[in-house]
């Protein structure tokens, strides 16, 4: 299993590898694309990416001073397009309490509203 660096860089590849073919990347695109909350170097992600190399996500041509020519795998791919899923569920599932949220409000104003339109009205026949 990958852990959230190894994830995120996965991610970032296969946006900047978004054709078949290899790719040249050096790491300073690398380490500018990782959200900050990450805090990586050169050296972490050289590891990250002879990991995900061994590990067959990505085939890796040649590393030379900070430059790597990479392409990604079927594996790579697949485990990236798997992740969007989770991630739409989440937003879906709060955005569609909103509608219900709306009938309460409207609801509870239109008793509310009722209540002290009878009472002012008992009031004046009264």
């Amino acid at each position: 299993m990958l852990d959230s660096k190894l994830v995120e860089l996965l991610k970032i590849l296969n946006i900047k590898c978004s054709q078949n073919g290899y790719t040249i990347i050096s790491i300073d695109e690398l380490i500018l694309e990782f959200p900050t909350r990450f805090s990586v170097d050169g050296d972490l992600i050289k590891q990250m990416i002879s990991y995900l190399s061994q590990q067959n996500y990505i085939t890796l041509r040649y590393d030379r001073d900070g430059e790597f020519c990479l392409s990604l795998t079927i594996k790579g791919r697949h485990f990236y397009e798997e992740l969007p899923k989770v991630e739409k569920t989440e937003k879906v599932a709060i955005t569609g309490l909103l509608p219900h949220f709306y009938n309460f409000l409207a609801i509870f104003f239109g008793v509310s509203l009722a209540i002290i339109l009878s009472t002012l009205i008992l009031k004046a026949v009264f």
